[in-house]
């Protein structure tokens, strides 16, 4: 099980993606990073299937436009991490900030080990 998926809602993002994708890759195999392409009328989904294509933690779904929850409530039905947070397109998350997010989690489920 992954730690942490995260949802990148995606509609016409294809200038974002290269910042935000990266950002969360910085989580290495403990995250899962979800891309849904809401029917976007730019290369957001050449974008995101080639990071798909490039790493194993990367899903992607492409679907037709419904908005923001819908895209969120398609991830929700794929997501397999521990904790689920939604990462706008044009948001991205600084390394040292989710390093130190993931090595919170790893030491609450420690705690929670230990008698």
């Amino acid at each position: 099980m992954k730690l942490i998926s995260f949802v990148v809602p995606s509609y016409n993002a294809s200038k974002y993606l290269d910042k935000v994708i990266p950002s969360l890759l910085v989580g290495g195999d403990e995250v899962e990073i979800i891309i849904v392409n809401d029917g976007s009328k730019d290369n957001t989904l050449e974008i995101a299937k080639n990071y798909e294509k490039e790493n194993s933690n990367v899903i992607v779904i492409d679907k037709e436009n419904g908005g923001h929850g819908s895209t969120i409530n398609e991830a929700i039905k794929v997501a397999n991490g521990l904790y689920f947070k939604c990462v706008d397109a044009d948001d991205w998350l600084d390394k040292d900030a989710l390093l130190s997010l993931l090595e919170r989690i790893k030491a609450d489920i420690e705690n929670k080990k230990s008698p």
